[in-house]
């Protein structure tokens, strides 16, 4: 299921950033002494903001537990113990904490508004890339494996293919918010909508350990949406010629004539069949 692969990428990364600060910690002992606390904080409030600036909030928030812990039962008196005998230690304990989340914070938020602004840029040129294959008329096959191209490309996926078959019952489908109902297997559904009715999905294969993010599905279902547009646009019956106006001439259907039928022209004054009238 991709929201519990979600989970427990979020568990390893903190995880990763709890043993890296105490990793850190421990290996200031060899350095330690009470007059170099400041730099040992120093040096661990660096590593928290370091997996900030990978926007890692997961792994910041371990870090920053990791820091205060670490600095506490390492670096402090009493050593290898939790308990800490002069308050300006605790105060850095404390800080460590605070400036560590608050700082590994702001790097997270800054990395993701620097991605959303090159994925907004590429989200445009998507839309407008399908749109034009929709406009210029293109073979629905070409429009389909283009969409499915520029999904990939949106929201950082391993394979995207499209589909017309129905789907297995436990296959999670992406909603028209960008929201992805409960399921299991390795493939989110992106429903495809064409005359008010689903007539197909994409079937999205993610990389392993990359979570999806909401703004690229919102983006993934207007990219749908253009291939439904093909969709019902090849659905359409062919128009009909324009009836002629005023100054047309009138289409006179062209017949076989067979002299003697009832539909060759007569002569004035001669009989059906050629014999002239008596």
């Amino acid at each position: 299921m991709p929201l519990a692969r979600a989970a427990g990428r979020r568990a390893l990364l903190a995880a990763a950033g709890v043993a890296t600060s105490v990793a850190l910690s421990a290996g200031w002992i060899a350095f330690r002494s009470p007059q170099r606390t400041v730099v040992a904080a120093l040096l661990l409030v660096t590593a928290t903001l370091s997996w900030g600036a990978g926007g890692r909030r997961a792994a910041v928030v371990g870090s920053a537990v990791g820091a205060a812990l670490g600095f506490t039962f390492f670096d402090t008196p009493p050593y290898e113990s939790f308990a800490i005998a002069r308050p300006p230690d605790l105060a850095t304990a404390a800080a460590l904490l605070v400036v560590g989340l608050l700082t590994g914070e702001l790097a997270v938020r800054f990395v993701s508004a620097r991605r959303f602004g090159s994925s907004t840029s590429l989200a445009l040129r998507s839309v407008r890339g399908a749109a034009a294959l929709l406009a210029s008329g293109e073979e629905l096959v070409v429009v389909l494996g283009a969409v499915a191209e520029q999904i990939v490309a949106v929201a950082a996926l391993e394979r995207c293919t499209y589909s017309a078959d129905p789907l297995p019952p436990a296959m999670p489908v992406v909603g028209r918010g960008g929201e992805v109902s409960p399921g299991l297997g390795g493939q989110l559904a992106l429903p495809v909508w064409a005359l008010g009715e689903v007539v197909g999905h994409f079937l999205l294969t993610p990389r392993p350990g990359v979570v999806l993010r909401r703004d690229a599905l919102l983006v993934a279902g207007i990219l749908a949406d253009q291939a439904g547009a093909a969709l019902a646009v090849h659905a359409l019956p062919p128009p009909l010629p324009p009836a002629p106006g005023p100054g047309d001439d009138a289409v006179v259907p062209l017949l076989r004539v067979v002299p003697g039928s009832p539909a060759a022209p007569h002569r004035r004054g001669a009989a059906p069949g050629g014999r002239a009238a008596g």
